[in-house]
């Protein structure tokens, strides 16, 4: 990976990152800072390379584990992050909005990542 990420707000771009909420707009393969013009970019580009998969364009081997998920994860998303089919480098949780009354999850620690995927 060219950038380096070290922490939470490294995956984003500076001027789009909130502290408050701790999001804002990933960096992308396109450079683009509006979040709702990569959100489309991205939908268009993962649909597609999701068509290729259920197609048989693209052959990804079957071991049903962490290097198969990882595979599938960098096959749809290569076109839009340099870090598809990697495993993050930091913390991650979702708060979710109100209306859906789910509250807050913190997903699986790094370093547990590819361990569990093989154990699945």
């Amino acid at each position: 990976m060219a950038w380096r990420y070290d922490g939470w707000e490294s995956y984003f771009y500076p001027e789009t990152f909130n502290p408050a909420t701790g999001d804002g707009t990933l960096r992308n393969l396109y450079d683009e800072r509006d979040p709702r013009v990569l959100a489309r970019r991205e939908y268009t580009e993962t649909a597609e390379r999701q068509r290729e998969l259920i197609a048989g364009e693209v052959r990804i081997a079957r071991t049903y584990d962490a290097e198969h998920v990882r595979s599938i994860h960098r096959h749809l998303f290569q076109d839009v992050y340099e870090w598809a089919g990697e495993y993050r480098t930091v913390g991650m949780s979702k708060e979710w909005p109100p209306q859906l009354g789910r509250g807050y999850t913190d997903f699986l620690a790094v370093d547990r990542i590819g361990g569990y995927l093989d154990a699945v």
